[in-house]
This record gives structure tokens, C-alpha cells and sequence, in this order.
């Protein structure tokens, strides 16, 4: 499926804050995308369509926009941009329409198929689309402001009822908390979502509204992981918060934390699948890991390892991301899309990289997540 990204920098993208029903409005995207916005003009050269908009887009090159209403078919689509101005990108284009391009045309970012079957106040049970587990998620962003408190279904009936929940109730009682704002206000947080249509992760500065801030980062995510076993059909995660947070909380409380140990026992808090690898049973926890040698056993992804740049090559190194059940010792699969860096914070937050080798083709940005370590999160259209 595309791999779409969606940003609160973007035009007509939702704001998140720490008011109650914004998260719902973030998460609305995975259904609807985004509204349309109106183009001035598309030109093209060779093969290359330059597009004019009315206003700033906000987007950033890699991100799959589409296009639609223009009267030569061949611009219409979805497609992968370059950025080459604030208002202003280029995608390539099949064939040689004429230029300029005609009629009321307007760009977006389409939603990523996802449905939204049931509703309430402030909450919604969202559930994955075809080609994926289609487990649901139930978001309730009424009960508190500066958090939505999140949990998985296998099977739901309305927007409260569900069967197989991930995590259960005993794991934890009231689901875990998706974090919007540091403060029970209307301040804009700046946000970025990516889905691939199984797999969602969501990205929010919590505590500011632009990138770059030195403050606290949170990454969640819900979604099917690659699996090692054939025919997993159990193997949806979700990562959360398993407390309210704030800006002096301690690390270990806060999504994201790997366990780079050197074996495969520990569990990373707030970490669960549907099942386990046997596909028996209910909800399980999960545990992380990367590098451990690279990465000097780190407990927080992207806190320690080695040098950067590499001195023998140049080199800024990754690892996947395993993904363990640490109550049996068994590896089960790996984070589809997102990666561990080898390094101590190795990029600025929002920095971008070209893959090489085994990754070329893959486009790469860093992600700063909670008070120390970082992310790397493929945002091309390649997982």
C-alpha cells in the first residue's frame, strides 16, 4: 500500500492541542486525507510537471500528493513530490500533455483507507484496511485534554465493545495514553503521521509547535509488524504511554524505549501485540531491540553507539528494529518502516537522508523521541 505522510505543517492540515476531540481530527486523515487546496497552475517540461499553488503547501519532498481535475488526464494522480518552494513542487508526469494544464485542479493527501465504523463524542473506533489483520482501534479523546487514551480490538460492535482487546484490561485499565499537548490548552503541537495503510506511526512535539526543540518527543504507533511466522494473523502492536505524562517524567515512562539488552527477556513499557506467535490466548507484551553491539546495550534507541560520522567509511549506520516476546524468549518480527540508528543522536530532529547499499531508493527522516534517543522513519513509499 502507499506510504503517505501527513504533517501539521501542511496546508489545511488539522491542529493538535491540548483540547479534547483534536486527536480525532489528526487521526480523521487515515480515513479522509486531507481537503483540498486549490492549484494556480501546472506547467510542464519533458517529463517534469511543475505545480504553482494558490498558497503555501507546507510539504516536504517524498510526500505522495494527489492531483485531480485537470482536463489532460496524464497530470491526475497520486504521486511523489520535490519541494522546489513554498508554493511551488514538481512530480513526474507519463506522456506529454499539453501545457499548461486546464481546468479547476486541486492537490491533497489522500487518506490511507482506513474506516471509521463507529463514533461518539470525542471518540471513534477506527479499524485497519483490507490487506492488513483489520483490527480496530478505539480512541477516546473526551476524558482527558492533553491525552487520548488508546486501545486495540480484534473485533468491535460499537464504540465502546470490542473482543480481544490489546491491551486487556487487567494489562492495563483504562488503555494507554497517546499524548497531544504537555498542557490542557489550545497551543498547536506540532505533529507528523505516516501509514503505509496496515501501520500508523504518530510523532508529537508535545510540548512545542515547530520541530527542532530540545524538549519532549513522543512516537506511538498501532498496526501489523513482519511477522517471522507464516500466517501471523495476530501480529498488530500498539505502543503507548502506560501513564499520563509530563515534561519531568522519567524515561522509562515514555513511548519509545528500546530494550537493547543482549537478550531477548525484557519488555518495553507500553508495548503489546493481539496474541502471540502461537495465536492463542489474549494480548501479550512486547519487547524491542536493535543493534546492541552498535548501539552500546542502550536501553533508549538512539542514545549510545558508535561514533558519528563513522571514521573507516563516512558512514551513519541503522538497524532494524526486532521485535520480541520477552515472557518466552522468542523473536517474532521487526517494526515495518522505522529504524534504530547506531548512534548517539547521531541528526538534527527533521533531518533527511538517502539510504545507500541494501537501503538505497529508501528516504529516511529523523525523528528526536522522548527526552534522549531518536528515531529514523522511512517516509518514502518503499515499506
Amino acid at each position: 500500500m502507499p506510504v503517505r505522510t501527513y504533517r501539521s505543517s501542511n496546508i489545511n492540515a488539522p491542529t493538535l492541542s491540548g483540547t479534547v476531540g483534536t486527536g480525532i481530527g489528526v487521526l480523521d486523515l487515515l480515513v479522509n486525507g486531507t481537503t483540498a487546496a486549490s492549484v494556480s497552475s501546472i506547467t510542464r517540461s519533458g517529463s517534469t510537471a511543475t505545480v504553482t499553488t494558490a498558497l503555501n503547501h507546507g510539504y516536504t519532498t517524498g510526500q505522495l500528493v494527489t492531483i485531480a481535475g485537470a482536463n489532460e488526464s496524464d497530470y491526475n494522480g497520486e504521486f511523489s513530490i520535490t519541494v522546489t518552494g513554498a508554493t511551488a513542487f514538481t512530480y513526474t508526469v507519463s506522456n506529454s500533455p499539453a501545457t499548461p494544464a486546464t481546468g479547476t485542479i486541486t492537490y491533497r493527501i489522500a487518506g490511507s483507507g482506513w474506516t471509521k465504523p463507529f463514533t461518539g463524542t470525542n471518540t471513534a473506533m477506527y479499524r485497519q484496511p483490507s490487506g492488513s489483520n483489520m483490527f480496530y482501534m478505539q480512541v477516546d479523546d473526551n476524558t482527558t485534554a492533553r491525552e487520548m487514551r488508546v486501545r486495540g480490538f480484534e473485533t468491535a460492535s460499537d464504540v465502546v465493545t470490542g473482543t480481544g482487546p490489546f491491551p486487556t484490561v487487567a494489562q492495563q485499565a483504562t488503555g494507554g495514553f497517546w499524548q497531544k499537548s504537555s498542557a490542557a490548552d489550545a497551543t498547536a503541537r506540532a505533529w507528523v503521521m505516516v501509514c503505509n495503510g496496515p501501520t500508523l506511526y504518530f510523532w508529537v512535539q508535545t510540548n512545542a509547535n515547530s520541530r527542532g526543540n530540545t524538549s519532549l518527543a513522543q512516537m506511538y504507533c498501532f498496526g501489523d509488524f513482519t511477522s517471522y511466522k507464516t500466517g501471523d494473523v495476530y501480529n498488530t502492536m500498539i505502543q503507548e504511554n502506560v501513564t499520563t505524562v509530563t515534561l519531568n517524567d522519567t524515561i522509562a515512562s515514555c513511548a519509545g524505549v528500546a530494550a537493547n539488552t543482549t537478550y531477548v527477556t525484557t519488555a518495553a513499557p507500553g508495548f503489546w501485540a493481539a496474541r502471540s506467535h502461537t495465536q492463542i490466548g489474549s494480548s501479550v507484551t512486547l519487547g524491542r531491540t536493535g543493534d546492541p553491539a552498535k548501539m552500546a546495550n542502550t536501553t533508549i534507541i538512539g542514545n549510545n553507539g558508535l561514533g558519528y560520522p563513522s571514521p573507516v567509511d563516512g558512514g551513519l549506520y541503522v538497524a532494524p528494529i526486532f521485535i520480541h516476546e520477552p515472557t518466552t524468549a522468542v523473536l517474532r518480527g521487526v517494526m515495518p518502516g522505522v529504524w534504530a540508528p547506531c548512534h548517539n543522536r547521531a541528526l538534527t530532529d527533521g533531518d533527511t537522508f538517502s539510504g545507500t547499499g541494501t537501503l538505497a531508493g529508501k528516504l529516511f527522516e529523523a525523528f528526536n523521541n522522548n527526552a534522549a534517543g531518536q528515531l529514523f522513519l522511512e517516509i518514502s513509499n518503499t515499506w
